[in-house]
């Protein structure tokens, strides 16, 4: 795994970040070091979805990255689906998935899509993945895109959905700001890496609140919603068809 130095030169204004092929180099690193709970979410994703994946039917991971949680669902002797499909818009991280899952026999057949996932549709779906993929999409999409999930899922199946969110109020969110710096920075980051990380990603990881996620899965169609796991500011929630 390479380490993650994208942010460790100063620059003068830090470029927009992207999912180019500079991050995905990385991006195993820099996921496990900037996101709390990062394994448990992958354990508990893998948990739940060999529980409520059914047999024909597909999974699919909308935002798959570097394909780490394909890898675990696809080792997986315990996954009822006939494929697991894995979806993303940046052919960096493709590739790099490609390469990943390459090194592995898989039990499931893993397919993978180039593919803004507004432009994708899901099929027989009983078990849809959106980890961390939401929140890079433009608020007013994002109902309209659960809404479509929704209506594809199979009676019974399920979303699992994590996100980094924001408090309304202005102390906790102080707080939660506070406390992921100290994460950073116990991982190994420097404060310049931390600042420059941050205005990269200002303007492109648009957060909501815990609340406001909540909502949005409702107004989908969703009425059995849990919050299985909160290590802020990171949430994630379970919600049945």
């Amino acid at each position: 795994m390479k380490v993650d130095k994208i942010y460790s030169e100063p620059v003068e204004s830090p470029k927009p970040f992207e999912f180019d092929a500079t991050v995905a180099e990385v991006f195993d690193d820099m996921i496990l070091r900037s996101v709390p709970g990062y394994g448990s979410i992958q354990e508990t994703t893998l948990q739940l979805t060999e529980h409520f994946s059914t047999p024909k039917s597909v999974i699919y991971d909308l935002g798959c990255s570097s394909g780490t949680t394909l890898i675990e669902l696809g080792n997986s002797k315990n996954i009822k689906a006939e494929q697991i499909v894995g979806v993303d818009s940046s052919p960096a991280m493709l590739e790099k998935a490609k390469i990943k899952l390459a090194q592995y026999k898989l039990q499931t057949s893993v397919k993978l899509k180039c593919s803004d996932i507004l432009d994708f549709t899901t099929s027989n779906a009983s078990v849809v993945i959106l980890n961390y993929t939401l929140q890079f999409l433009l608020p007013e999409s994002r109902s309209t895109l659960l809404k479509s999930i929704y209506k594809n899922l199979n009676l019974g199946g399920i979303i699992i959905l994590s996100e980094k969110i924001f408090s309304p109020n202005p102390e906790l969110q102080k707080l939660i700001s506070k406390n992921h710096t100290e994460f950073k920075s116990s991982n190994g980051y420097s404060s310049l890496e931390i600042s420059q990380k941050r205005d990269s990603i200002e303007n492109v990881l648009r957060p909501l609140s815990t609340q406001q996620n909540w909502q949005l899965l409702e107004s989908a169609g969703f009425s059995q919603i849990e919050m299985f796991q909160a290590k802020l500011p990171f949430v994630s929630f379970l919600a049945i068809k």
